[in-house]
């Protein structure tokens, strides 16, 4: 293959480009991937939930669920990503702290007093799933 003057074959397997994420990408991968986390160990705590109320939980449960509850606990670990305490090393800090037991800590931890206080006394099944030593 004859090449012009000036003109040189790329090389294989790199790219003129920044193969590194600028710390912006890192922090927006990390919330999108907090985000899974955090729908799915709700998932899973609703799931609880659910059964310890024996598949009967109170009328209006599964819409403050699906919009309210997951909404305001979406934006909680928003709020505590965002304000990690080390900015240049978020990276490490957040991937530290941000583990599916310490997000269900802090939802059970903000669920219980809302549920109490939308639907009332919860039974002792309810209590026990939302209680903080069985997170």
């Amino acid at each position: 293959m004859k090449m012009r003057a000036g003109h040189r074959m790329p090389m294989r397997g790199r790219t003129k480009t920044n193969v590194f994420a600028s710390h912006q990408e890192v922090l927006e991968r990390l919330r999108s991937d907090t985000d899974c986390m955090v729908v799915e160990v709700l998932d899973d705590l609703s799931y609880a939930i659910i059964r310890a109320y024996k598949n009967h939980p109170p009328q209006g449960y599964y819409d403050w669920m699906s919009t309210t509850a997951t909404n305001r606990i979406r934006q909680l670990a928003t709020v505590i990503l965002e304000d990690s305490p080390a900015k240049d090393e978020a990276e490490t800090n957040i991937e530290k702290e941000c583990t599916p037991g310490a997000f269900k800590y802090l939802m059970v931890a903000w669920l219980r007093p809302q549920m109490e206080r939308k639907f009332g006394a919860l039974p002792d099944a309810v209590a026990k799933v939302l209680s903080l030593r069985a997170s």
